[in-house]
C-alpha cells in the first residue's frame, strides 16, 4: 500500500510537446559500449515515445507537487468514463514511468495501489 500523498517526480529530460501529445526520449543505448556502436553505425540515441491524451495528461500533472491522490482526482474529472477505471491504469502508467527512469516517488520507488 502507498500512502496518497506520494509525489511523483520527473526525472527525464528529454520531454517535449507535439501538438497535444507529450514525446519522452528513451535512451536506445544505455550501455556506454552500446552508444559507442549507436555512432559509429549513425543510429539515433534516442527512441521517442509518444504519450497518448490521458498519459500526456498525467504527464502535466506530475510537477512534483501533486500527490498520486491528486492527479487522479484530476485525471477523473478530466476525462469521465474514458479514463475508468482511474487507480489502477494511474498506478501501471506510474509504474512504467519508474522503471524506464522518467520519474521517481518521493517516498517509494514502486506504486502498489492508490487506494
Amino acid at each position: 500500500m502507498i500512502a496518497r500523498d506520494t509525489v511523483p517526480v520527473k526525472t527525464a529530460q528529454g520531454a517535449s510537446e507535439e501538438g497535444s501529445a507529450v514525446v519522452l526520449l528513451m535512451p536506445r543505448y544505455p550501455t556506454f559500449a552500446g552508444r559507442l556502436v549507436g555512432k559509429l553505425l549513425h543510429r539515433s540515441t534516442h527512441i521517442r515515445v509518444k504519450l497518448d491524451d490521458l498519459g500526456s495528461a498525467v504527464w502535466r500533472l506530475i510537477d512534483g507537487t501533486r500527490s498520486i491522490q491528486q492527479i487522479g482526482e484530476e485525471i477523473q474529472s478530466s476525462f469521465g468514463a474514458a479514463a475508468e477505471p482511474v487507480p489502477p491504469r494511474l498506478v501501471e502508467f506510474l509504474n512504467i514511468l519508474i522503471r524506464n527512469k522518467f520519474i521517481r516517488l518521493t517516498e517509494s520507488c514502486e506504486v502498489k495501489s492508490v487506494e
